[in-house]
């Protein structure tokens, strides 16, 4: 009996031991493993990672929080970049045209100047180019800031860049802060987390949720369930994204009117030239299965820049390297393609019938 009690005693001891190393070592994110199809844990592990970064920074200035996007950029009071005089009615015989999305279409990694729509601005002289797009946005806040702020510029063209990891950042309401998101429900999708919870009541949410857990009892969690994730439900994940993004697109597509044009902008990750990850390519052909679907105009950046170069000459030229290695956003090159794409799109059979066309 006394023996069975000292390995009792042993046990707890080294069950202690290895907690408080684990807690020593490691930061409460590095136990939640990344699920490619099990939303609600990577929710969490971003949710986490959001409290790592802020836990101890006081009183923090979420100057860009939105209670109806989640974030966004204020740009003195206006929505977009671009010509600050553009305002909310259009300028006669101008073509408007209003670009939303992630930050490939923002212009992260490039300089104000060398994003695409800043380079059709000042290509067509007898166009307004406004620039909606947000870093981290997923479609559904791409959507909902049209919705919101776009809708009122009345534009003529909506161009709508689509990055594989915008798919997935919208099945989840926590990616780099908390945001909306639509849930299927039965047949239907509905919106949810609105308004937005604010970054300092995640906070104190996250923090709470986090007391009391042990990081040994969370990392058999994690592995357990990364054990028990198979093919039933990456296929169940994959029909619930295919038809929020289907009813995102067709909803942004029935609220334009009929002299209104919107243009998918598909933008693949560079990776996918070279060696693409089998879930994200399979991402990529739903998508582009529901492009079809809904007969939307659509310049695939995957098949386009392909067009007189390699593989290997695409991702070298039209894509950012880094110093650590990476591969990054665009390149100035990768903008001014697609900058001489949508040009060459606004003169096609498909941009008829706009409203004010250019000169």
């Amino acid at each position: 009996m006394k023996n069975l009690l000292l390995m009792l005693l042993s046990g707890i001891a080294g069950l202690l031991c290895m907690e408080g190393v684990l807690r020593l070592t490691l930061e409460p994110s590095q136990i939640y493993s990344s699920f490619d199809t099990l939303p609600v844990r990577n929710q969490w592990r971003n949710e986490v990672q959001f409290w790592e970064k802020y836990r101890d920074s006081g009183d923090i200035d979420f100057a860009t929080f939105d209670p109806l996007l989640g974030w966004d950029f204020q740009n003195d009071g206006r929505r977009f970049a671009g010509d600050s005089t553009i305002s909310e009615v259009p300028a006669p015989h101008k073509l408007r045209i209003l670009c939303i999305g992630d930050s490939f279409v923002w212009g992260n990694e490039v300089e104000p100047d060398e994003n695409f729509p800043a380079l059709l601005a000042a290509r067509l002289p007898s166009a307004e180019v406004l620039n909606m797009g947000v870093p981290g946005f997923g479609i559904d806040q791409a959507y909902l800031k049209y919705q919101h702020f776009g809708a009122r510029y009345q534009p003529d063209v909506v161009v709508f860049g689509i990055y594989t990891s915008d798919y997935e950042r919208s099945s989840m309401s926590f990616s780099t802060f908390a945001k909306p998101r639509f849930a299927v429900e039965g047949s239907s999708v509905t919106l949810t987390n609105q308004p937005v919870p604010s970054p300092a009541d995640e906070l104190q949410r996250i923090g709470a949720a986090l007391e009391g857990r042990w990081w040994l009892t969370e990392l058999a969690k994690n592995a357990l369930a990364k054990l028990r994730v198979g093919e039933t439900d990456r296929q169940t994940y994959l029909r619930s994204m295919d038809q929020v993004v289907s009813y995102l697109l067709s909803a942004l597509q029935n609220s334009l009117h009929p002299d209104q044009r919107l243009v998918i902008l598909h933008i693949p990750r560079a990776e996918a030239f070279l060696a693409p990850d089998p879930l994200e390519a399979d991402i990529e052909s739903r998508l582009r299965a529901i492009y079809a679907a809904l007969e939307l105009p659509v310049i695939d950046l995957g098949e386009a820049f392909l067009r007189g170069a390699t593989r290997e000459e695409v991702v070298a030229t039209h894509y950012v390297h880094r110093p650590n290695g990476s591969i990054g956003h665009l390149s100035p090159l990768g903008h001014a393609r697609i900058a001489d794409l949508l040009e060459s799109w606004l003169q096609s059979p498909a941009a008829m019938g706009i409203m004010r066309a250019p000169d």
